[in-house]
C-alpha cells in the first residue's frame, strides 16, 4: 500500500503540535502534580480520616465545577469580537459565581454545624469561594483564546498553580490541617484570575442580562452532561466508597487512583496528541470513508504498540511494587492503599484502547459513536463501583480493574466496527512487549530476593528494583525483536 510521508511519519508533526499546546498542557499537568504533592504531604501529616474528608470535598468541588463552568469559555470565544456582548457575558458569569458562592456559604456553615467541626466549615468555605470564581475564569480563558493570548494565560495559570502549591504546603506544615488544602485551591484560583485579567486587559461594564447565561447552557448543555458522566466515573470511587466504607477507605482509594491517573496523564497525553495528528493526516486526502478507515487502521497498527511500549513497564512496576511505593511516598499508615494502587495500575494498562476511541472514531466521522462509547464506558465504571463496593474494600479496589477489562473490549469492538481498527494485528505485533513485561517481573522478583539480605534503606531498595526491572524490559524487547522499534516508529 502506498502511503505518503506525512502519513507515515507523524512524530515531527506531533512534536510541533505538542509545543503549540504546551501553554495549555503545562498548567494542567502541573496542577495534577501539585495536587499529588499536596496529597503526599497531607498523607504524612494528617490522619487517614482527615485525608478522606479532603477527598470527598474535592470530589464534590469538581462535580460542582462542571455546572459552574458550563459554556462560558465557548460563549466568550463566540462573542469576543465586540465589547457589548462580552460585557454581558462577563456580567452573567459574575452573577452566577456570586449565586454559587452564596449556596456554598450556606452549605459550609450547615455542614460545620452538623458535624460540629470548624475545619469542615473552613474547608468548604475555601472551595465555595474558589467555585464562585469558576464562571468568570472560564469567560476570561475564552477571551484569551479569542485574542491569541493563550500563551500568556498559560503562564498566568502555571504561576497561580505554583504559588497555590506553596501556600498549601506552608499551611500544612503550619498545622492548619485539611483547611490548608482548601486554601491552596482558593489561592490558586484568585491568582489565576488576577493573571487572566492582566493578560486579557478587557475593559467592560456591568450589563445585567440573562441571555448569555441561557445561551451558554443551551449551547453546551449536552457536552456538560457528557462531562458530568465522564467525571462522575473518575469520582465514583470516592463518592461511592466514602458513604459505604468510610472516609479512611475513600482516602486509600483516592490516593491510589490519583497516583495512577497522574502517571497515565504523563505517559498518554503526549501520545494522544501524536495519535490525533496521525489519524487526521491519514484521513486528510482520503477520497472515501472506506479509504479513511483503511488508512486509520494502518496507523492503529503502529500507534497502539507505541503506546503499549511506553506504558507497559511503568504500570507493571507500579503493580508489582505497590507496598514499597506507598511506604516510601506516603508512609506506613497508608499501606492499605497498596492493593488499589496495584489493581488500578493494571486497569490503566487495560484501558489503553479506550484512549484511542475519540481520535479513531472522529477520524472516520463517527462522532456520535465516540460519544456513545465514552458514555457507556463511564456508566460501566460507575455501576462496577456501586455493585462491588458494598462487599468490602478489596471488592471496591477490584471494581476499577473489572470495569477496565469490560470497557477495553467495548472500545476495541467499536473501533473495529466503525474504523476497521486492526486490534488483533496490533496485539500480535506487541508480543515483544509481553515478553519484556515477563522479564521485568522476573528481574523485580530476583532483585527483591537479593535485597532482603542487605541493610539498604527502603528508597534505595525501591530504586534498585525499578532500575533492574526497567533494564530487563528494554533489553528483552530489543533482543526478542530488534526491528520492533523501527516498525512502530516508521524508521524502516
Amino acid at each position: 500500500m502506498a502511503t505518503n510521508a506525512s502519513t507515515r511519519r507523524p512524530a515531527a508533526a506531533g512534536w510541533e503540535i505538542l509545543r503549540g499546546r504546551l501553554p495549555l498542557f503545562a498548567p494542567r499537568l502541573f496542577r495534577s502534580a501539585a495536587q499529588l504533592a499536596l496529597l503526599f504531604v497531607a498523607a504524612r501529616l494528617l490522619a487517614p480520616s482527615e485525608v478522606g474528608l479532603f477527598v470527598v470535598a474535592i470530589a464534590l468541588y469538581r462535580l460542582s465545577g462542571l455546572c459552574a463552568q458550563a459554556g462560558w469559555r465557548d460563549l466568550a470565544l463566540q462573542e469576543g469580537s465586540s465589547p457589548a456582548p462580552v460585557s454581558s457575558v462577563i456580567t452573567s458569569s459574575i452573577v452566577l459565581g456570586y449565586t454559587i458562592g452564596l449556596l456554598g456559604l450556606i452549605m459550609a456553615y450547615s455542614s460545620g454545624a452538623f458535624f460540629d467541626s470548624p475545619k469542615i466549615t473552613l474547608l468548604l468555605l475555601c472551595y465555595s469561594a474558589a467555585l464562585a470564581l469558576a464562571p468568570l475564569l472560564q469567560t476570561l480563558h475564552g477571551l484569551a483564546l479569542r485574542r491569541g493570548a493563550e500563551r500568556g494565560h498559560g503562564v498566568a495559570a502555571l504561576t497561580g498553580e505554583i504559588l497555590g502549591l506553596a501556600a498549601g504546603l506552608a499551611g500544612l506544615y503550619a498545622g492548619w490541617g485539611v483547611v490548608a488544602l482548601g486554601l491552596a485551591e482558593l489561592v490558586t484560583q484568585v491568582l489565576i484570575l488576577a493573571g487572566a485579567l492582566f493578560v486579557v486587559r478587557f475593559t467592560f461594564r456591568l450589563t445585567p442580562s440573562g441571555l448569555p447565561a441561557r445561551r451558554a447552557f443551551m449551547a453546551v448543555g449536552p457536552e456538560v452532561a457528557r462531562n458530568v458522566v465522564k467525571d462522575g466515573a473518575s469520582l465514583a470511587p470516592v463518592l461511592i466508597v466514602a458513604p459505604i466504607l468510610g472516609l479512611s477507605n475513600a482516602a486509600y482509594i483516592y490516593l491510589a487512583q490519583r497516583s495512577v491517573a497522574f502517571l497515565a496523564e504523563m505517559v498518554f497525553e503526549p501520545l494522544r496528541l501524536f495519535s490525533r495528528v496521525a489519524f487526521q493526516r491519514a484521513a486528510l486526502d482520503a477520497i472515501s470513508v472506506e479509504e479513511a478507515r483503511r488508512r486509520i487502521g494502518e496507523e492503529v497498527k503502529s500507534i497502539a504498540p507505541l503506546m503499549g511500549l511506553f506504558a507497559a513497564p511503568i504500570f507493571a512496576l507500579v503493580a508489582l511494587l505497590p507496598q514499597e511505593l506507598i511506604v516510601v511516598s506516603f508512609g506506613e499508615k497508608l499501606l492499605p492503599a497498596a492493593l488499589p494502587l496495584s489493581l488500578f495500575a493494571i486497569a490503566a494498562a487495560f484501558r489503553l484502547p479506550t484512549l484511542l476511541d475519540r481520535p479513531v472514531l472522529q477520524g472516520v466521522g463517527a462522532q456520535r459513536a465516540a460519544q456513545r462509547v465514552a458514555q457507556a464506558n463511564a456508566i460501566i465504571t460507575i455501576i462496577a463501583f456501586g455493585v462491588l463496593s458494598p462487599f468490602g474494600f478489596a471488592y471496591a479496589a477490584a471494581a476499577g480493574l473489572a470495569s477496565a477489562i469490560v470497557t477495553s473490549f467495548i472500545s476495541i469492538w467499536m473501533q473495529t466496527r466503525h474504523a476497521s481498527a486492526p486490534w488483533l494485528h496490533a496485539l500480535k505485533v506487541s508480543a515483544p512487549i509481553y515478553t519484556g513485561v515477563i522479564a521485568l517481573t522476573a528481574a523485580v522478583f530476583f532483585a527483591s530476593r537479593l535485597l532482603m539480605e542487605t541493610d539498604l534503606n527502603e528508597p534505595l531498595q525501591l530504586l534498585i528494583k525499578i532500575a533492574a526491572g526497567f533494564l530487563a524490559y528494554v533489553l528483552t524487547v530489543l533482543i526478542v525483536r530488534p526491528s520492533f522499534l523501527r516498525l512502530i516508529f516508521h524508521l524502516d
